[in-house]
């Protein structure tokens, strides 16, 4: 936007700056995104939330309208998302070429089924952590351990970047190192 118009951009939230409807919008159940930037997915949208007559209000009826009332026009949207779940809302939106998707939280990110099937949590030694999404036929990634604890291998990393065995107990004594912390018996 600056080096097209040499304005300095504010904060917007997740609103796109240039298109409405094209944010998170809530729903009976939750929120879903919907990117709406062209007068034939205004359609289409008005379609699938069988509101026609939205097509052609004055207030909505092109992107320059949309964009001046979209206070008012996420009010109304929402109001008619509410009478249905996030669930319901999508296929609709998907069945006539509209861009909408899921606002997840973490939970829900994670039992997203394309997140499954790409195998992207990974579980070693007890702990989870986000594995790498490149998959790679002829060399696969595998996984002999998982990542690090804090401190884990402070001493060795000192040691090989030249620190001596009292250097580094002093960086530990001083605070200056972080080492694994060691469980204390009761």
């Amino acid at each position: 936007m600056y080096l097209s118009t040499g304005e300095v951009a504010k904060r917007n939230g997740a609103r796109h700056r240039l298109a409405a409807p094209y944010e998170p919008l809530k729903t009976a159940d939750g929120h879903i995104v919907v990117g709406v930037n062209s007068q034939r997915l205004w359609k289409r949208f008005c379609e699938a939330l069988d509101e026609p007559g939205l097509v052609d209000e004055a207030a909505f009826n092109s992107p320059g309208a949309r964009m001046k009332n979209r206070d008012a026009l996420q009010a109304r949207l929402e109001g008619v998302l509410a009478r249905d779940t996030s669930a319901n809302w999508l296929p609709r939106f998907e069945a006539v070429g509209v861009p909408a998707g899921p606002l997840n939280n973490i939970a829900q990110a994670w039992d997203d089924p394309q997140v499954k099937a790409r195998g992207l949590l990974a579980e070693v030694d007890g702990r989870r952590f986000v594995r790498t999404p490149i998959k790679m036929h002829e060399t696969p990634v595998g996984l002999t351990r998982g990542p690090a604890e804090v401190g884990q291998h402070t001493r060795d990393v000192l040691a090989e970047a030249g620190y001596g065995p009292q250097e580094i107990e002093r960086l530990v004594a001083s605070g200056a190192a972080a080492v694994e912390r060691k469980e204390v018996p009761a």
